[in-house]
């Protein structure tokens, strides 16, 4: 999907947040964002993919803030607390009559729920919030249906904690059907997106087949930086699911021959517009 002008005070409000959370320097977030500003001021056009501007930009922020990593220790923090709460949804989808559909709602909740925040959010009453939230688009049964179809599946994960609740999903997708699941994650850290080292403390290498990463640490999945092995697997899988506003925006007008199932709340006006939904709706579509 292509770039709106939203989108240019929200790469500012992030670059923002990395350098308040990065470092308490002022004169050194004042710099961060002045070159922010300048590189946006440059590289920003309507025509360009919201996700590979968000990639240049957190790159060069993170560069200027001389720290590859920012959200590492949020991260951690984050995972832990997904795990605290994993096993009380693991109950709700062992005793519901329609385990699938639940663990699907659990996977998309993960993606809408903030464990990164203070005390005062209550991470449990948010969660099942969100767990109990309708879908403004379900196309659940094609996914259903292509999961029949399939053998092989190719799994792109998106942020690190919502990684936790994938894993739900992908224990029902094994337990159902006859297929084999290669997940990949970021070669390299970005934002708050998983890494090798959060699918290891979620316990993905559990439940999946195999485990690759991107090669690269692009938000969303830019596949001309991807590596070989990565473009290989996703070629020759026979259904592929993505995780996330931004393998969305990456992904949602690519030219790949497999059907892509895309999972994701869309938290922004123009994923939300670009899909003709309202700001906030949950969504499971095929592409």
């Amino acid at each position: 999907m292509k770039a709106m002008y939203e989108c240019l005070p929200c790469l500012l409000r992030q670059v923002i947040r990395v350098a308040n959370y990065a470092t308490s320097d002022k004169s050194l977030q004042l710099k961060v964002f002045e070159k922010a500003l300048f590189e946006l001021n440059y590289l920003f056009d309507l025509n360009g993919v919201p996700a590979e501007l968000g990639t240049t930009i957190h790159r060069f922020v993170s560069q200027a803030l001389d720290n590859p990593d920012p959200y590492r220790e949020e991260k951690h923090i984050s995972n832990l607390k997904a795990l605290e709460l994993l096993p009380d949804i693991q109950e709700i989808i062992s005793s519901s009559s329609a385990p699938f559909q639940v663990a699907l709602k659990a996977a998309l909740a993960g993606n809408s729920v903030d464990f990164a925040v203070g005390k005062d959010y209550n991470i449990e009453s948010e969660f099942e919030k969100a767990l109990n939230e309708k879908f403004a688009i379900d196309e659940t049964e094609v996914m259903l249906d292509l999961l029949n179809k399939s053998k092989n599946i190719f799994y792109v994960f998106d942020n690190a904690a919502e990684i936790v609740f994938d894993r739900l999903l992908i224990e029902q997708i094994k337990r159902q059907f006859k297929v084999r699941v290669i997940g990949a994650v970021k070669g390299d850290p970005i934002l708050n997106d998983a890494t090798i080292e959060d699918a290891q403390i979620a316990g993905i290498t559990e439940v999946i087949d195999e485990l690759i990463t991107t090669g690269t640490n692009t938000i969303g999945t830019i596949l001309e930086e991807c590596s070989t092995e990565f473009i290989q697997k996703l070629k020759s899988s026979d259904l592929v699911i993505c995780k996330g506003m931004g393998n969305y925006e990456s992904l949602g007008d690519s030219s790949l021959q497999q059907k892509i199932v895309f999972i994701l709340k869309a938290k922004c006006n123009p994923v939300a517009t670009n899909l003709g939904v309202a700001l906030n709706s949950n969504v499971v579509k095929v592409l």
